[in-house]
């Protein structure tokens, strides 16, 4: 089985390292509208990965690289309001599934009432950060559900993150730091989007397509080692 999986991280790495290069060679040379095609072809290329290792048995997962997949082709004519607001709505979607794929195991409403007051101020800072740079924001949207949307994103993703470090905090092994890193990347890419689109930072187009292929190969891998036993650690089996 250890044997399987170190073949399987290889090629995912092999793959993830393809298309690294190719994505910043597209951004670097390449208009828009070839950097998105390059961006779909990559979610598609790591979702057919996962469906080719393990199919139908991790459901869960590849729901979420199908709504990831679908996201990116309405990114393809992100100017369109319509395709702006689905790619809002699926990538909602996507994040709250990401979230309950290890609510029971964390715990989290439970788990220090302390972290719950941190991400309920964090989520208030958010508020006030999209309140201060409304103006900003509101130039690249087209309507209120845009930004209420928006708005959500950004609590989802505080959430997941701090709900990524309890589960790794939690359990042992290599699974929970797997999802732990890819949330990681998963908020970095959100955050040089965001300098990239709304502040035409073109330069954030890099960090932002290298963070993704990265966060999708993590959750990739991720689902791999799914099948792998998580023990919970020491400190808190006893409580």
């Amino acid at each position: 089985m250890e044997f399987i999986l170190k073949n399987q991280w290889r090629r995912l790495a092999i793959v993830c390292a393809v298309l690294l290069f190719l994505n910043v060679i597209v951004i670097a040379f390449f208009d828009i509208h070839i950097s998105r095609w390059v961006r779909w072809i990559s979610t598609f290329i790591l979702t057919a990965f996962l469906f080719h290792h393990r199919g139908y048995r991790d459901l869960w997962i590849f729901s979420i690289l199908i709504l990831f997949l679908i996201r990116d082709g309405f990114i393809l004519q992100y100017e369109w309001a319509i395709h702006k607001t689905s790619a809002f709505i699926l990538t909602n979607i996507a994040y709250v599934l990401l979230l309950l794929i290890n609510a029971r195991k964390t715990k989290f409403i439970l788990y220090n009432p302390v972290l719950v007051v941190f991400t309920m101020a964090m989520i208030g800072l958010n508020a006030f950060n999209l309140y201060y740079l409304s103006d900003v924001i509101w130039a690249g949207l087209d309507n209120n559900l845009q930004f209420i949307l928006f708005f959500l994103q950004g609590v989802f993703l505080i959430v997941l993150g701090l709900m990524a470090f309890i589960y790794n905090d939690r359990f042992e092994g290599k699974t929970p730091l797997l999802f732990l890193i890819f949330t990681f990347c998963l908020i970095l890419c959100d955050l040089s989007g965001l300098a990239a689109y709304f502040y035409q930072w073109e330069v954030a187009y890099f960090p932002e397509r290298i963070f993704y292929v990265l966060s999708l190969t993590l959750l990739v891998n991720y689902s791999l080692n799914r099948s792998t036993e998580e023990q919970e650690s020491l400190l808190y089996s006893k409580s």
